[in-house]
């Protein structure tokens, strides 16, 4: 019994140290960057947050200016995971392990103006531009378009953006302004609603998409917003980076699986860029991909994941990590354990054995006053073993025991006085 209790203190110890140590549990709370309150990567993370408070994992939402701001806040340890616009990750990627766990749909640049046609980004020289709030997406991805146009007169460049930046276009306060947001987003609707802006239509497409593999380049049909309007009045043909999430490089494995898992309820409906099912898709992403993320993306979550809770499934798996090692200890350990039983009743019945033969030897030479009190320690033994549980395939050790104690009292009864046990 004592020996069995060992083992299994033994296997508690190993389990224990094995859970802890070898494959740590998921946190219970990670902090995501999003972006401005209103915009759609905040409402992206509120979605998140609900969907992974259900599998009883809390999420901080950290409020950002956008990409940028979010990126530093992840080398700064300050964040988790974060949405980031590629394009920009560039900048920080040399300074911190950051790297990607999915794409997440596509954000078009939108360029609107107002007044004389512009027909090629080079023909907005000398124009008031609102490029952007500092840290956003936005700002960096237009500089980018501007500089590479040979744009280089930041005079002009106003430091605006959402709705901001389309009321001072309204107002003839700029001349055009850029904006990096889905075709859905409601800014961006009422801004290609309205009549007294035009969208402009990318000049070189391809030749954006091979410079910067980062970029997509898409068309929005003419008509799809507004059939009966026929709004856009024709295809206008835009350059697009996506939205993806980037996680530090110790992002635990099983969250980077749940949060893909959510993923594809949050991002994978049809849009008019985007194919039903298309995202999240391990494709458009900037920083180097997760190999978790890769894994979960190209075979889907685990079959545990599927069918049961998240921590209980995460439990079951990283179990499974355990099993292997702990039958490398305990299956040696099960074998010694009959011949160390064996060893343990042996000893014990040997034990009595030695203490048999001295008594007896005292028997012989004991005096007359003593002789009685040796044969009292003998019949002690005889109690002792007798009360002695052992198994079985032992007990045969154990009469021949008492039966030689018997023995020995005999014999000494037919020198003296008889004594039973």
């Amino acid at each position: 019994m004592k020996l069995t209790l060992l083992f299994i203190v033994l296997g508690v110890i190993l389990f224990i140290f094995g859970l802890r140590y070898v494959d740590p549990a998921p946190p219970r709370k990670i902090v995501m960057a999003t972006g401005a309150a209103g915009g759609a990567y905040r409402q992206f993370g509120e979605r998140y947050k609900e969907a992974l408070a259900r599998e009883g994992l809390t999420v901080e939402l950290r409020e950002t200016s956008g990409s940028v701001e979010n990126l530093r806040l992840l080398a700064a340890g300050a964040a988790d995971v974060a949405f980031v616009q590629t394009g920009v990750a560039a900048e920080e990627a040399g300074r911190a392990k950051l790297q990607s766990l999915a794409s997440l749909g596509f954000e078009p640049l939108w360029i609107f103006y107002r007044g004389d046609p512009v027909l090629r980004l080079g023909d907005l020289r000398g124009r008031r531009l609102a490029i952007g709030d500092e840290g956003s997406g936005t700002r960096a991805l237009a500089q980018r378009v501007l500089q590479d146009n040979g744009l280089t007169d930041p005079a002009l460049w106003e430091s605006t953006g959402g709705a901001a930046a389309a009321a001072a276009l309204r107002e003839g306060k700029v001349d055009a302004a850029f904006f990096v947001a889905a075709a859905s987003a409601p800014l961006i609707q009422s801004l290609l609603t309205d009549q007294s802006l035009h969208l402009l239509d990318i000049d070189r497409v391809d030749a954006w998409a091979a410079r910067h593999p980062w970029l997509s380049k898409l068309t929005l049909p003419e008509g799809v917003i507004d059939l009966g309007k026929n709004i856009p009045s024709r295809d206008v043909h835009l350059i697009s980076p996506a939205i993806t999430l980037v996680a530090r490089e110790t992002f635990h494995p099983a969250v980077t699986e749940l949060l893909i898992r959510n993923a594809a309820d949050i991002h994978g409906r049809r849009g008019i860029f985007e194919k039903a099912g298309q995202f999240p898709s391990s494709e458009f992403v900037e920083l180097p991909l997760s190999d978790d993320a890769r894994h979960t993306l190209a075979h889907g979550p685990s079959f545990l994941s599927r069918h049961l809770p998240f921590w209980a499934a995460n439990a079951i798996e990283r179990l499974s990590f355990l099993i292997l090692p702990l039958l490398t200890i305990l299956i040696p350990l099960i074998r010694m354990a009959p011949p160390i039983y064996v060893w343990r009743v042996r000893r014990q019945i040997y034990r009595w054995y030695g203490k048999l033969v001295l008594l007896e030897r005292r028997l012989h030479i004991a005096s007359t006053a003593g002789h009685q009190e040796v044969r009292q320690e003998i019949i002690r033994l005889g109690h002792e073993v007798a009360r002695v549980k052992v198994p079985l395939s032992y007990m045969d050790e154990l009469y021949r025991l008492r039966a030689h104690i018997a023995m020995v009292l005999q014999t000494d009864n037919e020198h003296g006085t008889a004594a039973q046990i």
